[in-house]
């Protein structure tokens, strides 16, 4: 779109008040950067991250790895996410340790996590709470591939031994949307398996017709993240340039856990074995670690349908005959009239036991709440309120009152 801009002396006044204003703040040490601009050093974010790049003399040097020949090449997945893929191995970003990863469509971003959207070519300055997850963006804006050249596209190939590994994703010569693939982009996304950092490097950015708005850097969430750039990416500053993002060092002891392994569902009668799976963390191993578990029961009504529809003038259903009243609680079982808390019919074993053939402690459904069904209630323990079945039949434990 073209604009028409008109100019009076009060714009160069101004202007050049301005100008004087930079420069004193300049010299007083600070740098006014424009929006398009970007800092050659940030951070730290919220958890800790920095980055530097090549053009400071302790940043990153940029080393191209190329992976067209050897790599793994995703089909032309136009604007529109895929995935989720599995990394090679696992990546610890942000604290959290990732084992899948997701493409933006041809659109410069990767996440760790899935983006929750089918799409998104707008770059924007990061973080961004439009793709609220862990987000790697070393050119985000709307790419597409060239298809008159073979080689033009996304690749990835993980490369070293364990423990000093690098996953490596490249975007190669991908062109502006709809441009001509007259000049290109390249550039690829290094992430280090043995410190958590990641490198963007820059092949080439001076493509013609690149409208210059993309977006770098990384992020955990749409609250916290590193931007590197926004806008202003196709000048010649960024061609031969990588920058790295640093993950904060761990801490000396830390540990994990994995996974708990328990049986489910748990058993009300028999031993049950529990086991954790606890990683290490921090720079020191730590071993004999004690591990505390916690098991609790929550208050939960259960109900079980049956058919309460057919009943005698007593209220009783074929089959079903009161048992215990306790307030508005009334127990109903499948006992006889030696059955003190109704609890059924031959409910005891040998041993005096009850053996739980039979239910008991609920109440008729009634009313628009269980209508037609049987309401269940109990708490574990020698009671009327007992609701238990062995035999492989139920098991239920909580507290209704009475």
């Amino acid at each position: 779109m073209q604009e028409n801009s008109i100019e009076s002396s009060i714009d160069w006044t101004a202007r050049l008040v301005a100008f004087v204003v930079a420069v004193v703040m300049v010299t007083s040490g600070f740098v006014m950067l424009a929006p398009d601009a970007a800092a050659r050093s940030g951070g730290p974010d919220a958890k800790g991250y920095t980055y530097k790049d090549s053009a400071e003399g302790t940043g990153p040097v940029y080393n191209w790895v190329d992976i067209v020949s050897s790599g793994s090449k995703i089909s032309d997945p136009a604007d529109y996410v895929q995935g989720p893929y599995t990394l090679p191995w696992t990546f610890t970003m942000y604290e959290v340790d990732r084992t899948q990863w997701w493409i933006g469509g041809d659109n410069g971003w990767l996440t760790l996590g899935n983006p929750g959207v089918p799409y998104d070519w707008t770059g924007k300055r990061i973080p961004s709470s439009a793709i609220n997850t862990a987000l790697i963006a070393p050119m985000w804006n709307d790419w597409q591939y060239c298809f008159g050249d073979s080689t033009s596209g996304i690749y990835h190939e993980s490369q070293g031994t364990e423990g000093n590994r690098v996953f490596i994703i490249q975007f190669n010569k991908i062109r502006q949307w709809a441009a001509t693939c007259t000049n290109t982009v390249t550039f690829e996304v290094l992430m280090y398996e043995a410190t958590g950092n990641i490198v963007f490097q820059y092949k080439d950015n001076t493509a013609v017709n690149f409208f210059g708005s993309a977006s770098a850097g990384i992020q955990v969430n749409g609250a916290t993240g590193l931007s590197y750039a926004f806008g202003g990416m196709n000048g010649g500053y960024y061609t031969g340039r990588a920058v790295e993002f640093y993950a904060p060092p761990p801490p000396v002891n830390e540990l994990e856990i994995t996974s708990v392994e328990h049986p489910d569902p748990i058993s009300l009668a028999d031993d049950n074995v529990f086991s954790a799976n606890i990683k290490n963390k921090g720079t020191e191993t730590q071993t004999d670690v004690d591990v505390n578990m916690e098991i609790f029961t929550t208050n939960v009504v259960t109900v079980m349908d049956e058919d309460f529809s057919d009943y005698d003038a007593n209220g009783d259903v074929a089959g079903w005959t009161h048992g215990i009243t306790s307030g508005t609680r009334d127990g109903w079982g499948a006992g006889n009239d030696e059955d003190t808390w109704n609890r059924g019919k031959d409910s005891e074993d040998d041993d005096g036991e009850w053996d739980g053939e039979a239910m008991s402690a609920g109440r008729k459904g009634s009313g628009s709440s269980y209508p037609g069904t049987l309401e269940l209630a109990g708490l574990l323990y020698d009671g009327p309120y007992d609701v238990d079945v062995a035999n492989g039949k139920i098991y239920t434990a909580n507290y209704f009152g009475g």
